[in-house]
């Protein structure tokens, strides 16, 4: 009967080795912005874009003071075609880091489609002011076309 009862001490100890190493690793994971983000970008790139808004969500709830979570969740919104949503989101960026030039190219893309050519060209000089090449580009192409 003694080799009976220690032969569950070794899987024991397994488990209590491997176990807490897993957990507190999924854990981490689930609280890391770096996570949500990544996973985010995945989606917006295969074309999810709501799901890419809840991961958005995600890291801005876990860390406010990321301006480009901040961006992309606005592109994703943009992309859904929920421009109040974007507008807001992207705002919050520039609030973040108003020296991006790329935050007011997409605020200003944000305004072309929503009818407001007057906002959106402001933002686009101020983009182009900032050094961002799309709106330095695109403002070029339209004083060409007059």
């Amino acid at each position: 009967m003694e080799p009976r009862r220690y032969f569950f001490i070794p899987l024991l100890a397994a488990a209590l080795i491997l176990f807490p190493a897993v957990l507190p690793a999924q854990v981490t994971q689930e609280k890391d912005p770096d996570y949500w983000y990544e996973k985010g970008a995945l989606a917006s790139v295969y074309g999810g874009d709501r799901l890419a808004v809840r991961f958005f969500e995600k890291v801005v709830s876990l860390d406010p003071n990321r301006s480009e979570a901040w961006f992309q969740m606005a592109v994703s919104y943009g992309e859904i075609r929920w421009f109040d949503k974007a507008i807001e989101a992207v705002d919050h960026a520039i609030e973040l880091q108003p020296e991006s030039g790329l935050y007011y190219y997409g605020r200003g893309r944000i305004y072309l489609m929503l009818g407001a050519e007057d906002k959106a060209m402001a933002d686009f000089y101020q983009a182009a002011e900032l050094g961002n090449r799309d709106a330095r580009r695109y403002l070029a192409r339209r004083e060409a076309a007059k």
